[in-house]
């Protein structure tokens, strides 16, 4: 039964969430089908949250009611299309422009996947408690880093060795909230806040891990508003005929 739910299609009822009760001899179990266009993984965890308060208050007799709203996504969505017209977008636009600027190399061919794949091999590792502890709290002393960008770093180089490349576009997935205006509260506000956008990464020959760790890390942490403004300049500033021949190799979500 729940097999025959999740292959639910949104796109054809066009409703936004779908909710389903279970109910045998002994139990009742609730399942919320939620459209990926209105929800991120920080927003399911919120709706979680929210209907469990919400069923707890109802079920011990008192007034069903949630925390105060604050701004919604539509009010959000709506500002940062209000300062794409402005100069601080165009800015940002600028940047993406100098960014792809250049000529690059895809990593691998022209291929389509199923062309381009004859066979792959699975591989897993598990951390020990210490090396997990080592990773999270010790390791980025020495360079001022987070994990996720020591996790980039390694792929990086292990690709670009694994393929004979000095450069490399990653795509990113990025999950912070921007606020986009001081007055907005988004800490609990559902909706897709995850955006995507690409990173090109060059590697000197006689780059060190040190050096690569410090040049991935001040990559990262410069890119213009977390990335945000990558979409506006790609869908809305022809963008996309200046990433010919730029697609990213690989997909990274943070």
């Amino acid at each position: 039964i729940i097999n025959t739910y999740n292959n639910f299609s949104f796109k054809e009822s066009g409703c936004l969430v779908k909710t389903v009760l279970f109910k045998n001899n002994q139990h009742e179990y609730i399942m919320f089908i939620l459209n990926t266009l209105i929800t991120d993984d920080r927003s399911i965890q919120l709706f979680i949250n929210d209907f469990i308060t919400f069923y707890s208050k109802a079920v011990n007799g008192l007034k069903p009611e949630l925390q105060t709203r604050n701004t919604s996504y539509k009010e959000w969505a709506e500002k940062v299309y209000e300062q794409y017209k402005g100069d601080y977008f165009q800015k940002q636009c600028e940047y993406w422009e100098n960014s792809f600027s250049g000529e690059f190399s895809p990593m691998g061919n022209n291929k389509s996947v199923e062309q381009a794949i004859t066979g792959y091999e699975e591989s897993s590792l598990l951390l020990s408690q210490q090396e997990t502890n080592k990773l999270i709290n010790e390791i980025h002393h020495a360079y001022n880093t987070k994990p996720d960008e020591i996790f980039l770093t390694g792929l990086i180089k292990a690709l670009c060795e694994w393929k004979g490349l000095h450069s490399i576009f990653v795509d990113i997935d990025n999950a912070q909230r921007i606020p986009v205006d001081s007055r907005f509260d988004i800490s609990r506000t559902i909706g897709p806040f995850h955006f995507i956008f690409p990173l090109h990464f060059t590697l000197a020959d006689d780059v060190t891990m040190g050096d690569m760790i410090k040049m991935v890390k001040e990559q990262v942490r410069n890119v213009s508003q977390h990335g945000l403004g990558f979409g506006i300049w790609k869908y809305f500033q022809k963008g996309k005929e200046n990433m010919q021949g730029a697609h990213p190799g690989i997909y990274i979500k943070s």
